[in-house]
C-alpha cells in the first residue's frame, strides 16, 4: 500500500506523524524489516535470537494494548448481534438478548437497564486498560507522565 493513500487498517488507529507521512508507531508486520533486526542479522545472530530478543520487546507492548482495545470492541459486536437475535439461542444468557427483551417491555424497564450497564461498565473497563497500557508501554508517553 503506498504511502499517498489513507490507510483503512486497523493500524490506522494507533499512528504517529514522521516526515509527512502516517505510520504505524512499531508494526507488528514491519518490525523484521527494521534496521535494529537488520543490524543483528548482519553481526550473525540467529533466527530465533532475533526474534525473542529483537523483535518480540518491541512488539509486545502493540500487540497488549491492540488486544485489550479489541476486547472492548468483541464485547459490543456480540452484544449487538445478540440484540438483534442473531447470537446465541434463547437458552444461553448474553447481554445484548437481555437488552432485547427488556425493549419490549418499557415498563419494566430494569430488564434492559442492568445488561446495558454491564456492557458499558466492562466495554469502558477494557478501554480504560488498553489506554493506560498504552500509556505505560509507549517510551513517549511514559517520559511524559513521569516528567
Amino acid at each position: 500500500m503506498s504511502s499517498s493513500s489513507p490507510s483503512l487498517h486497523r493500524e490506522s488507529r494507533c499512528d504517529c506523524q514522521r516526515h509527512g507521512e502516517v505510520t504505524w508507531a512499531m508494526n507488528p508486520l514491519s518490525a523484521r524489516s527494521s534496521q535494529y533486526v537488520i543490524s543483528s542479522r548482519l553481526l550473525g545472530a540467529s533466527l530465533l535470537r532475533t526474534l525473542f530478543v529483537d523483535i518480540r520487546p518491541n512488539v509486545a507492548g502493540p500487540v497488549l494494548v491492540m488486544a485489550a482495545l479489541d476486547m472492548g470492541n468483541a464485547i459490543l459486536l456480540l452484544s449487538g448481534l445478540s440484540f438483534l437475535g442473531l447470537g446465541a439461542q434463547p437458552p444461553t444468557a448474553e447481554w445484548g438478548a437481555m437488552v432485547a427483551a427488556g425493549s419490549v417491555n418499557f415498563d419494566k424497564w430494569w430488564i434492559s437497564l442492568f445488561p446495558g450497564l454491564a456492557i458499558l461498565t466492562v466495554v469502558l473497563a477494557f478501554n480504560f486498560v488498553g489506554d493506560t497500557l498504552r500509556d505505560a508501554l509507549d517510551p513517549r508517553t511514559a517520559r511524559a507522565i513521569r516528567a
